[in-house]
């Protein structure tokens, strides 16, 4: 949840995301589809919340997680629900604009959001702990986040500048190439690269990826700590 692109292409929407998380925290199950407020939803299930930090329907929509808005925060000693949960909610409403719009976030940690809506747009949705931002992004640029939590503005600035480098590298990309650039970027940089292992401390988890085409929406998700890659899809099907 804390390493975030999105390329948007010939009718193609490809989202990927790093998990870096505490090592403590327990792995989380492998994605599988589940009817969530009377809605299919396909995610791998963090199993200390309960909830999600990626999860796609069978209509097209994607929604994922990362910790932290603008800058580092003080974390309250407990919060009322878990960002995850967040995330499943907007994923199982009908309209997940609409909702984010009226959804009370008081005592809920802060937050960035990415969310790709069958309406075709691309939403960034953040809240710092007081106020919404909810902003529509240019489908005609690839993007890239990383959480605040973990990494300072020299490191998201470092990190913007390889992934630039990437795209100019690479003009025609592809799922794989994407998953590569997530998986092998800067490899030797343990604290910064986009797999860290921080002294055993904060290690990334997972790679995890979503597609969005006109027939199929479908999610990789390899788990570097069991080594293993589980694939689901769906039939698309845009309401």
């Amino acid at each position: 949840m804390c390493t975030v692109s999105i390329f948007i292409k010939n009718n193609e929407v490809i989202i990927t995301s790093n998990r870096d998380e505490q090592a403590s925290r327990p792995l989380a199950l492998a994605p599988k589809k589940e009817n969530y407020n009377n809605k299919n939803i396909l995610f791998p299930k963090d199993q200390k919340g309960g909830g999600t930090w990626f999860a796609t329907d069978e209509t097209g929509n994607v929604v994922v997680l990362l910790n932290g808005a603008f800058e580092q925060y003080i974390p309250e000693k407990i919060y009322r629900k878990s960002r995850g949960l967040i995330v499943m909610e907007i994923i199982s409403h009908k309209n997940p604009i609409a909702f984010v719009e009226e959804i009370d976030l008081e005592n809920i940690a802060p937050f960035t959001i990415i969310i790709w809506t069958n309406t075709q747009k691309l939403y960034e949705f953040i809240w710092d702990g007081l106020k919404k931002l909810i902003q529509i992004l240019s489908k005609e640029k690839a993007h890239i986040y990383s959480s605040v939590t973990l990494y300072d503005e020299k490191a998201r600035t470092l990190r913007k500048e390889w992934f630039e480098s990437f795209i100019q590298k690479n003009k025609n990309l592809t799922p794989d190439l994407i998953r590569n650039f997530h998986t092998y970027t800067n490899k030797n940089d343990k604290e910064n690269g986009l797999i860290i292992n921080r002294d055993e401390k904060v290690k990334t988890y997972s790679v995890t990826q979503v597609i969005v085409n006109e027939t199929i929406t479908s999610m990789l998700h390899h788990d570097l700590l069991l080594k293993k890659q589980y694939y689901e899809e769906f039939k698309t099907i845009f309401s």
